[in-house]
């Protein structure tokens, strides 16, 4: 980092609704920066679950990490949404075309796989909501963020479709240290706001979480990352 770090609020103002949940920060930055770092677009698909997970903070993003619970933890939030202005479900479909089977190769006609391979149908649903803007709380250099940010013109899920168009990104200055903890409005304890490994390191009047397994680093889908966590309800 050039400068000192800051802490900041990050928004995403958006000009289409968002389909899935909005990533974390570290996630987004760690996948915009790919490219820099091993030089073309095609290295951000290298992940596969089926093989071991890249060592964790090997991909450097504008963010001060820090160590809690033997995990080294960016100083970001989770994505925080303000009043939702609309609320829907669609699904995500596909099949194979029957009426085109005679493409298939002649021993691929006699019994079609439609629960594997590339021919599997499948109907999922798809959380879509009308959001003016993504909120996050971080601690990082202002400079590097917004550069990197450039990069980045959808957020969430199926952006090939449309959802989550970015319409500009803010970064400002002198936000609340909450990144990791925030004090609650009533004085009744200290709020979570991100994913953290279940550990002693944790404020004893902790609240607003909830206990269970799952990752607090990139890639958070995958499976070496899990592990006895706390997370925000």
């Amino acid at each position: 980092m050039t400068e000192s770090p800051d802490s900041l609020k990050v928004t995403a103002y958006l000009v289409s609704p968002l389909a899935g949940p909005a990533p974390i920060l570290d996630s987004l930055l760690e996948w915009a920066m790919c490219v820099h770092v091993h030089g073309g677009n095609e290295t951000r698909w290298k992940v596969d679950r089926r093989f071991p997970a890249p060592d964790i903070a090997t991909i450097p993003i504008p963010l001060v990490r820090e160590r809690i619970g033997g995990w080294s933890v960016a100083c970001c939030s989770s994505p925080i949404l303000p009043a939702i202005y609309a609320s829907t479900v669609e699904h995500i479909t596909k099949r194979i075309a029957v009426e085109h089977s005679d493409l298939l190769a002649p021993e691929e006609r006699r019994q079609v796989n439609t629960t594997g391979f590339w021919t599997k149908s499948y109907r999922l649903p798809l959380d879509v909501r009308r959001v003016e803007k993504v909120v996050w709380f971080a601690r990082g250099n202002r400079k590097g963020l917004v550069d990197l940010l450039k990069q980045v013109h959808a957020i969430g899920q199926r952006p090939a479709k449309g959802y989550g168009r970015v319409l500009r990104w803010e970064v400002d200055k002198g936000a609340p240290d909450a990144w990791w903890f925030a004090e609650d409005d009533a004085g009744a304890g200290t709020v979570l706001m991100r994913p953290l490994p279940k550990c002693a390191e944790l404020p004893r009047d902790l609240i607003g979480f909830r206990e269970y397994y799952g990752a607090c680093c990139p890639p958070y889908w995958h499976p070496d990352r899990y592990g006895d966590i706390v997370e925000p309800v």
